[in-house]
């Protein structure tokens, strides 16, 4: 894999702490498994985990995934260097799409038990123009134990790209969200709900 150019800097979130070391990597195509992303990634950066997030039913590649590097620094650089650069070797000369996670990698943080006690799930294929507080109030009318959410958006330009996390103090009830919510009506759009 050749060498990257530095790319325009992509200023770090406020939200986003110096302890942060996973990247979002979208536009995923269903060849690109974690073999691959392991390979691409770990080029100059020390890789310790990947993750492409598959649909539970289909098992083929959502068109995502998560990166997670040994430290902030590597992270960065990898999102500063490669984000709207091409992807070496692509048919269709695609470009890496690149931003940063809303949680870690660890097993403790994404698909499973959050930081402080509390339980994840994604939610994808939102509306645009849906906010925190409108994804907060329509979860929480329907679980008791919903604590926050989160949309995440560009950190350029403060637009949603379309999904977020949504968080649980119960597990059952995180469990029961990804059953009765998947496919659900918010605003415009048939959300999609998982780990």
């Amino acid at each position: 894999m050749a060498a990257y150019t530095p790319n325009t800097y992509v200023p770090t979130p406020q939200n986003v702490q110096q302890g942060q070391r996973t990247l979002w990597v979208g536009d995923l195509e269903e060849w690109m498994n974690e073999q691959w992303m392991w390979s691409v990634f770990s080029y100059g950066q020390t890789v310790t985990e990947c993750k492409v997030i598959r649909n539970r039913t289909t098992g083929q590649c959502a068109g995502y995934g998560f990166v997670e590097f040994a430290n902030y620094y590597e992270a960065e650089q990898v999102i500063n260097n490669w984000n709207g650069k091409p992807i070496p070797n692509h048919p269709a000369s695609k470009n890496f799409k690149l931003n940063w996670a809303a949680h870690g990698l660890s097993k403790d943080q994404v698909g499973g038990q959050a930081p402080g006690g509390d339980h994840a799930i994604f939610v994808g294929d939102l509306d645009f123009n849906v906010t925190d507080a409108e994804l907060l109030t329509f979860f929480q009318t329907a679980y008791a134990s919903v604590k926050t959410a989160k949309i995440v958006t560009c950190p350029c330009t403060g637009v949603s790209k379309g999904y977020g996390f949504v968080r649980f103090s119960d597990e059952g009830e995180k469990y029961r969200a990804i059953q009765e919510m998947n496919g659900a009506l918010i605003a415009t759009r048939n959300i999609r709900v998982s780990e």
